[in-house]
This record gives structure tokens, sequence and C-alpha cells, in this order.
């Protein structure tokens, strides 16, 4: 059994899993794919609809066969999401973490180059997010594809597309917000308008609902410190990103940046994307930003985690997000 630590250089028997191994996330299709450290859980994965292992991140001259070469296995099934994460001082050497698919409320994916991260939201437990490399982005996709497709699948009442028990639209879905929109304003954000032009043509029914530009924010300061702080914001100014939204009359697609505030005057590379079912937004409020001028911050309750997103005031991004209140 492969171990945590490794073996002495000079007893390194090569392994086919060894041979492999690079900073990529792969798929996993059969019992010899499946990482030594996670069969006990599981011995075939030929059950599962997706099945992917994400890599310890270490150099490969840093690893050798006698290593448990993978921090986590993900697993798509009828339950739901299976998350087997390595934990040396577990009993086992790894925690099991169970979510099923009524209880999934969001994911958001991040690339920035070739930081990439996963992050799952789901009812009654902490945000889990696992780290990986950004090159994999279309291998970790195939999971999440297969995680929507379930989820708004799933027949059961108040949990299926637009159902009203669970807080979705009765009316089948978000009006046209009542200002005009496109992708014109953002220029400087071909990168935000690039990942739409991918989720449009991965999912053709979504429609554009709204689109902002970044744009540099004051704050609402006053006062003698207020001159001192909107001196130090001239220098140094804060810039809330970009965002598009779009939708069907089941689920809602937030493309932004992984940060939404970002100071200074260096260059953002990152794109996110949120994505969550209409059916689970429970609540919808919307309230000034405490620190800046022309910002409203829209809170999506979905019912025991809550989603804040910055947008311009009066903007065609609040309105769409109002309009997904139940």
């Amino acid at each position: 059994m492969p171990t945590d630590r490794g073996a002495a250089p000079h007893h390194r028997p090569r392994t086919e899993e060894f041979d492999a191994f690079g900073p990529w996330v792969l798929p996993v299709r059969t019992p010899q794919e499946v990482p030594p450290l996670f069969r006990p859980h599981l011995a075939d994965p030929a059950g599962a609809a997706v099945v992917v292992k994400v890599p310890r991140g270490i150099d490969r001259r840093d690893a050798d066969p006698t290593m448990n070469l993978y921090d986590y296995l993900l697993i798509v099934d009828g339950a739901g999401l299976t998350v087997l994460t390595r934990t040396p001082a577990a009993p086992g050497g790894f925690i099991t973490r169970n979510l099923p698919i009524d209880r999934l409320l969001a994911l958001e994916e991040s690339v920035n180059l070739l930081d990439a991260r996963l992050t799952v939201h789901a009812v009654g437990a902490p945000a889990l997010t696992v780290p990986f490399n950004g090159a994999s982005r279309d291998t970790v996709g195939l999971l999440v594809r297969e995680l929507r497709r379930r989820w708004l699948d799933d027949p059961r009442p108040g949990h299926g597309p637009g159902g009203p028990q669970d807080g979705g639209r009765a009316d089948g879905g978000p009006p046209p917000p009542p200002f005009p929109i496109g992708l014109g304003e953002l220029d400087a954000d071909l990168s935000l308008v690039a990942l739409y032009r991918e989720v449009l043509a991965e999912n053709p029914g979504m429609t554009l609902l709204a689109a902002h530009a970044r744009g540099v924010v004051v704050p609402w300061a006053e006062g003698p410190g207020g001159v001192l702080v909107k001196m130090l914001h001239a220098m140094w100014p804060m810039t809330l990103q970009g965002a598009v939204l779009c939708g069907d009359d089941r689920e809602l697609q937030v493309l932004h940046r992984r940060h939404w505030w970002v100071r200074g005057v260096r260059p953002v590379h990152s794109i996110a994307r949120t994505v969550l079912p209409l059916a689970r937004i429970r609540t919808v409020t919307v309230e000034d930003h405490p620190v800046y001028r022309g910002v409203e911050v829209v809170t999506l309750g979905l019912g025991g985690v809550d989603l804040t997103l910055p947008v311009p005031t009066g903007s065609a991004a609040r309105a769409a997000l109002v309009a997904t209140r139940p």
C-alpha cells in the first residue's frame, strides 16, 4: 500500500499510477485507475457516472511510486456527490463527505492561470473547495456538467426545475430585465465575454440577462477623515470587477472574476462561474454597499447559504437578480 511519505530512493518500484502521475486531474474508469488509498471505498468505478482523481500539489521530481499520489477522489452517482479527501491523521487515511443531489445549492469554478478551484455549497455543510491545476478545467467540467444535469432533472417535489416548494419561480423563470443589455461595454473584459460564449455554446437555451463592466468605485467617507480616505483611493483605486449574468427557466449562471474587489491597477487574469438552480433561491435582498458609493449588494438566500453579489446601483444585473425572487 502506498504511503504519504514515500520510500528510500533505492526502493522505488515503478507503477502504472506513478508513470501517469502529473499535475493533471484524471478521469477514473477502471478499478486499476482508482488510487490505492481510496479503494476501500470505491473498488470499481463502473457504477458511477463520473469519477475523477485530483493529484497532490507536488512536483513529479518529489514524488515516488510508494506515495499516495492523489489528494481527492470525486464521485458522482445516483446518490449525489461523494468527495474522498486524503487525510493522513484520519482512520484509513482519508475522510468522506457525502452530498446528496437535493442538498446541493451552488457550484463555483474559478481559474487564475494554473490555480483552479471547485467550490461546492450544500445544505448543512461548510463550503467544500477542491484545488486543481487549471490545465484540467475540461476534466473537472465533466463532473460539473453531470452534477448540473442531475440537480435539474431531480423529479422530487420542490427540487426540480422551478419547484415552488424550494423557492423556485412558479411562472417559469425570471422575466427579461427592463434595461437594454449587451456585451459591448465589456470590451475591457474580453475573458468574461469568451466565457459567456463558451457557456452559451454548451447551453444554447441560455439567455443573456445582464452584463456590466468593471469600474473604479469611491467610498462614502465624509468629513476630514473622508478626505484622506478618498486621497488614498485616488492613489490606489478600488475596482468592482465586471460580470455577466445568463440563465433560463431553471438555472442562473453568474460569470465573474474570482475576486469581486481588486485594489490597485494590476491586471486581473482570473475567470469564475457560479451556477445554481433557480429552485434553490428562497430569498433575495438588496442593500447599499456599506463602504462604496454606487454599489448595491444583492444577497441570494439559498436556505442556509447566502451568496452575495456586488453590482452597480440600479443596473440590469440588479434587476435580473431581483427577478429571481420567488
